[in-house]
């Protein structure tokens, strides 16, 4: 679906979805009708596809091959998450105690970024990349490559 209204006009939605998350937000926050409930039913559609893909990023403990089961991320820290195998405690290994988020849904991430890192606009976009990054995404990613990435 290409938007078709506001500051993202022109833009598909798998874009939005995986590169403006602060925009999503304020989608999916308003109470809609129209063109604009449509959009947040497409929304929600991606960002279920987008949590049921699996992790195929390494496990931050070095040397571990086992797969990821979950992402964590670091209070006021929106710019990076660090993925986890089943097994692996990011406590056992230096982390800060009460410091991390664990992360396993862009609701998570969302949520992350409102309590614990300020809610700026940047911080959602951000970590929502990352997010996705742990899923498959390329660094770099136009409309074409947020379609294939959906498909």
């Amino acid at each position: 679906m290409q938007i078709t209204f506001g500051r993202c006009e022109g833009k598909t939605c798998q874009e939005v979805v995986l590169k403006k998350a602060s925009y999503v937000k304020w989608v999916l926050g308003e109470k809609a009708s129209g063109a604009l409930l449509k959009l947040q039913v497409d929304m929600k559609k991606l960002i279920a596809r987008l949590d049921n893909r699996p992790y195929v990023s390494k496990c931050s403990k070095a040397g571990c091959t086992r797969p990821v089961s979950r992402l964590t991320a670091y209070a006021n820290n929106d710019a990076d998450l660090y993925s986890w195998c089943a097994i692996c405690d990011p406590y056992s290994l230096g982390a800060n105690s009460g410091k991390l988020t664990v992360v396993t849904s862009y609701e998570d991430v969302l949520n992350h970024v409102t309590h614990r890192c300020e809610a700026t606009n940047g911080g959602y976009d951000r970590l929502i990349k990352a997010y996705a990054r742990s899923k498959g995404l390329p660094s770099r990613v136009g409309a074409a490559a947020a379609a294939e990435f959906f498909a």
